[in-house]
């Protein structure tokens, strides 16, 4: 997908806010005060700057949507000169009325000449020193242009919205955070790996986007149902790339780990296997089109609703086998946890379905429950290369006279405890086979005769 298309998700950026959306044609989108339609965002390449006009976009160029910071040789000197003597006169330097400036925007006026207005009618803006008119115009762009572009959705694009809009939701974790779990748990083409998270589904969305098609992720979840799949329904997955995403709930670790068959409770595994062979390709287009009818709100028929709830029921059932199957095998390549929970009880449990010699990786938002977990993994000699890290990271601005650190960030983005696998009990056993040969085949010393 290379152009806006109808149906798909995008996400749309206003100077540092970024925000996903579905594009419908005819649904009308609120963003930032913004209400327009995406109806002639259709067809145009990704990365395009529209400006908002009667409610509607209109494509403009690179050099009029994003303004140019004037580099002059102010910038290399320095100002002694500062702000003591203006005088706060409580909005009364601004001789243009707000019904005047809305005047303007409803007859069509471009926004560089609403600001250039806005300047003009400003007593204050020529006694201010350079560094505050610039920061002056910068913050008067910020309100009045309507500029937006529309973005394809990626991981760091994902990333970087929950970070800034609902860090809580992602466990206050940063991008770098989400590549240091994906770097540190070898994430790689063909992986089956076992998550555990209370991310919203970012942390998913990465392994999903990473393997891409290959492999095979296991989602232990609270509940049925999963929850927590709301940001990989953002990134325009296709099928094939869904259907190696297998959920299972947490409370079905206990007899996966014990060995034994899955029995899903109140399910009739005959029905969904019958009704899987017996199905032909058209029921499954009549599915979808109940779907799509449902989606724009028509109402269903009982027998309808029946139906859906039936292929509902009956994709998860196989999804659950699939993940049990996987799990049984005991040969997992990766263990993630990034969730809300204490970790020492998952992770010494899951730790049964991981390969020997793989990596696991547990985020956690403090550092006392990975303390805990570290010795107990040390008292029982069951990983090695234990480590607990946090990565600090931080924007600076660099200017001249003006260089300092940002203050509005998160001063975290939680405790990483990284380590690798081992099995104590094949490690013992031949350990004590070298012992019992050593003891039958003891070399004779040959003693040098003087």
């Amino acid at each position: 997908m290379d152009n806006i298309e109808e149906g798909f998700t995008v996400f749309i950026r206003r100077g540092k806010v970024l925000k996903a959306f579905k594009l419908q044609k005819g649904k009308k989108i609120v963003f930032e005060k913004l209400h327009f339609t995406p109806d002639k965002a259709f067809g145009q390449p990704f990365n395009s700057h529209f400006r908002v006009v009667s409610n509607e976009l209109v494509k403009v160029d690179v050099e009029s949507a994003v303004p140019k910071v004037e580099k002059d040789e102010d910038d290399a000197i320095v100002h002694v000169e500062d702000n003591r003597l203006l005088v706060d006169s409580y909005g009364k330097s601004q001789s243009l009325c707000r019904e005047e400036i809305v005047g303007m925007k409803s007859s069509g006026a471009a926004d560089s000449e609403i600001i250039s207005e806005i300047v003009k009618n400003s007593a204050t803006f020529t006694s201010k020193t350079t560094y505050s008119q610039k920061k002056y115009l910068k913050k008067k762009r910020n309100k009045h242009m309507t500029n937006v572009q529309i973005l394809r959705p990626s991981a760091r694009l994902l990333c970087q919205m929950y970070e800034n809009r609902e860090p809580a939701k992602i466990c206050q974790m940063r991008a770098n955070t989400f590549a240091q779990v994906l770097t540190m748990s070898n994430i790689r083409h063909g992986s089956k790996v076992v998550v555990v998270e209370n991310c919203s589904g970012v942390l998913l969305s990465l392994l999903m986007e990473r393997l891409g098609g290959s492999g095979c992720i296991v989602n232990l979840h609270t509940g049925e149902t999963p929850t927590n799949l709301h940001a990989a329904s953002l990134m325009n997955f296709s099928d094939e790339t869904w259907s190696i995403l297998h959920s299972l709930p947490l409370c079905k670790i206990g007899p996966v780990l014990a060995g034994k068959e899955f029995s899903p409770v109140a399910v009739d595994i005959a029905e969904f296997q019958t009704a899987e062979a017996a199905t032909p390709s058209s029921d499954f287009d009549n599915l979808a089109a109940l779907k799509e009818k449902s989606k724009k709100g028509t109402e269903l028929t009982e027998d309808e609703k029946g139906q859906i709830r039936f292929e509902r029921r009956r994709k998860r059932f196989f999804h659950q086998k699939s993940a049990w199957d996987v799990m049984r095998a005991r040969d997992m390549d990766a263990l993630i946890l990034a969730c809300r929970y204490h970790p020492s009880p998952i992770l010494l449990s899951l730790l049964e379905v991981l390969g020997p010699s793989r990596p696991f990786v547990v985020h956690c938002e403090y550092q006392e429950p990975l303390m805990e977990l570290f010795c107990q993994l040390m008292n029982a000699g069951k990983a090695v290369n234990l480590k607990i890290s946090e990565t600090f990271t931080r924007a600076y601005q660099v200017l001249p006279e003006r260089t300092h650190p940002l203050v509005t960030m998160n001063t975290s983005g939680g405790y990483l405890l990284t380590g690798i696998k081992v099995d104590v009990t094949d490690a013992r056993s031949k350990l004590h086979e070298i012992h019992e040969k050593s003891d039958n085949e003891i070399p004779l010393k040959k003693t040098k005769l003087c």
